[in-house]
């Protein structure tokens, strides 16, 4: 009797097991990277690139204005004490 149970034990432990196996075989397990979606997805490269013609646009107008800007800063410091003689003194238009 004791060897029957026993033996009944041993295959209820063994079915045990190999239930427990095949469940944890089953089980899946993963995460989602938002990060990655919203790199590498197909919308969030659309919008990359329509951002990156906008504002490129916007880039080069700035560059542009900040160049002109220096270029008169410049003609101006070379030309301020050409332009101060020729005004005469400030507050004698009178």
């Amino acid at each position: 009797m004791k060897l029957l149970l026993k033996a009944a034990l041993a295959v209820a432990i063994a079915v045990s097991a190999t239930q427990l196996t095949a469940a944890a075989q089953e089980l899946k397990i993963g995460y989602v990277s938002s990060e990655r979606i919203l790199r590498d997805s197909a919308p969030a490269k659309a919008a990359t690139q329509k951002l990156e013609a906008e504002f490129s646009k916007r880039d080069r107008e700035l560059q542009d204005l900040g160049a002109k800007l220096k270029a008169s800063a410049e003609r101006f410091e070379k030309d301020a004490p050409v332009l101060g003689e020729a005004s005469g003194p400030a507050g004698s238009a009178n």
